[in-house]
Parts: structure tokens; C-alpha cells; sequence
């Protein structure tokens, strides 16, 4: 179970599922959504997954002003009387050997009988305390702070968050197939939606890539056999495959993210490859009709384009 907490405020979900239904209520659904959200946080690289939309309960205390008017009790009084009851008071500590072992009382309320129990002022009319259930009635009742609602239907949202420096894909393709086998123990009734799934859009995008690059190379190869020479358009061809392959092979043997921006460059990059292996093979090709030699050509026009200063005259 993923057990890292997420400090970054700019962490971006990839993935949310939402579960919905009018004819169960919001515990429900969150009751099953908590299912899914243990299993898919068995996922490596899984940072964490939220329930969002279910509702959050409050304890209500209705306070009667007749009552608190009779015993004389202002309204403040009560409010850090209540404050005060639930607080945990340190109550010293124990010596031990060589250790201390530091003791306190704790005032966390467990049930409604607790708060209704306390005591909130003596009586002038009859002899005994007056306890808040005197005063006012305490129940628990669920907050309406926000909730979420999917095709006009009840509604809570899964959203998970993978690791930094992971690859998304093959982590959502895991988080899918563990989707696929909490899907089956869903009743038939609650509907289940992706909202958002960001694996299966990277690895989309990536595919999409990867066809548009070679379509770009065939129609760069086409352009290039149809203005230049035949054997000059075989080296600028072969310049193209050559680069990517090698730019690919060294972001992996340095370990550079694959991702957008890396994509971005490779598209930029791409046609200033194209632009330099035309202009050099052109150059070279002059000298060959002037009858220049085949290294010294190939060394002028070298030097002349990019090693001017590493190579001599």
C-alpha cells in the first residue's frame, strides 16, 4: 500500500473515476469506492488515490435559549465550556529507569452520550448539575459543504496520483487491470466512468508521435528524391532515421524523460537535421563536379560548416 504523502500543491491526478447512483446514497457509494481505492494503491508507483464527494458528518447542538435563560447561562459560557471539555490535558509524567513516560488525559468525545453528559453549570432551582442535554439537543448530521453529481446522479470521485519520475503508462496500465477485476464486484446498477484516465492519453499522444514522425520522414524523403539527386536524397534519407535513433538511444542511456517537451525538441530539431544534410550534400556535390578529391572536399566543407577551428587547413 502506498504509504508517501503528497507535498507538491502542483500534483496533477491521473486518473478519475467517478461511481454513481440515485438509488444509493453518498456512504454507499463511498463505501465501495473505498474498495477500489486499496486496491489501486497496491499499485507500485501509485502515490495515493482520494475519495472526493462523500459526505462528511458534524455533530449539531441545538441549544434551547429558554433553557440557557432559566439556568442563567450565556451563550459564550457555554461555547468554551464545550471547548474546553474536548481538550487533552497533559497530567504529568512517570519516571522510569532512565526514561520518562509522559501521561495525559484525553477529552476526545467517543459518543453522543458523552457530550450531552457534560456539565455545564449547577442549579439555583434544584440540587444537582444541569448537563447540556438540559439545554439542547446534540445529534449528528452530514455536512453540505459540497457533493458531486454525474448525469444529474449521486456521485463520488476516485483520483489518483502516480509517483514523480515513473512512467505513467506502464503504472496505468497496471491501475486498469485492477480496475477491470473491482469493476466486477460492483453491483450491476452502480454506473462506473473514467473521467479522466492520463496514461492512456500519453501513450496515445506517444503513438501519435511515432506515426507522424515516420509519415514526416517518408513525405521529407519524397520531397528531397524529387529536387535533388538521387544520391544525394539517400544521404539526407538516411541522416533522418540515423539521428532519431541516436537521439532516442542516448536519452535512455542518460536517463532523459521521454514527454512532451523532449517531443517538441525532436519536432524542431528535425528540421534543422533536414535544412544542415541538404545544404552539406549540395556543397559536397559542387566540389565533386569542380573534381575536387574526395577527403579534401569532405574536409573543406566540414570545417566550413561546423569545425572551423577544430580541424586544420
Amino acid at each position: 500500500m502506498a504509504s508517501d504523502i503528497r507535498t507538491d500543491l502542483a500534483d496533477v491526478p491521473q486518473f478519475i473515476l467517478s461511481l454513481s447512483n440515485d438509488q444509493y446514497s453518498l456512504d454507499d457509494l463511498a463505501s465501495y469506492a473505498l474498495e477500489i481505492q486499496q486496491a489501486i494503491e497496491n499499485v507500485d508507483g501509485v502515490i495515493g488515490v482520494d475519495i472526493d464527494g462523500s459526505l462528511t458528518k458534524q455533530v449539531v447542538i441545538n441549544v434551547d435559549i429558554d433553557g440557557l435563560y432559566l439556568y442563567r447561562i450565556s451563550m459564550e459560557t457555554l461555547v468554551a465550556l464545550l471547548q474546553a471539555q474536548n481538550l487533552n490535558i497533559p497530567s504529568g509524567s512517570i519516571d522510569y529507569d532512565d526514561s520518562s513516560i509522559n501521561v495525559k488525559t484525553p477529552a476526545t468525545f467517543e459518543s453522543l452520550r458523552d457530550i450531552e453528559n457534560i456539565v455545564i453549570s449547577g442549579s439555583e432551582q434544584e440540587v444537582g448539575f444541569v448537563r447540556l442535554s438540559d439545554v439542547a439537543t446534540v445529534s449528528i448530521e452530514p455536512t453540505d459543504d459540497y457533493y458531486f453529481r454525474h448525469n444529474d446522479q449521486n456521485a463520488v470521485l476516485l483520483t489518483g496520483y502516480f509517483e514523480t519520475d515513473t512512467n505513467a503508462v506502464l503504472i496505468g496500465r497496471e491501475v486498469r487491470q485492477v480496475i477491470e477485476e473491482q469493476k466486477q464486484y460492483l453491483p450491476p446498477d452502480i454506473v462506473f466512468h473514467e473521467l479522466v484516465f492520463s496514461p492512456e492519453d500519453i501513450d496515445r499522444s506517444i503513438n501519435n508521435f511515432i506515426i507522424n514522425l515516420l509519415q514526416s520522414i517518408g513525405l521529407i524523403v519524397v520531397i528531397v528524391m524529387i529536387g535533388v539527386r538521387l544520391r544525394n536524397a539517400l544521404v539526407v534519407s538516411i541522416a533522418l532515421p540515423v539521428s532519431i535513433l541516436l537521439s532516442l538511444i542516448s536519452m535512455y542511456l542518460l536517463n532523459i524523460e521521454f514527454h512532451f517537451i523532449s517531443i517538441a525538441a525532436l519536432i524542431i530539431s528535425l528540421g534543422i537535421l533536414v535544412d544542415n544534410a541538404i545544404v552539406i550534400s549540395e556543397a559536397i556535390q559542387q566540389r565533386i563536379n569542380a573534381g575536387e578529391e574526395n577527403s579534401l572536399r569532405f574536409r573543406r566543407q566540414f570545417r566550413k560548416r561546423h569545425a572551423r577551428y577544430l580541424l586544420p587547413p
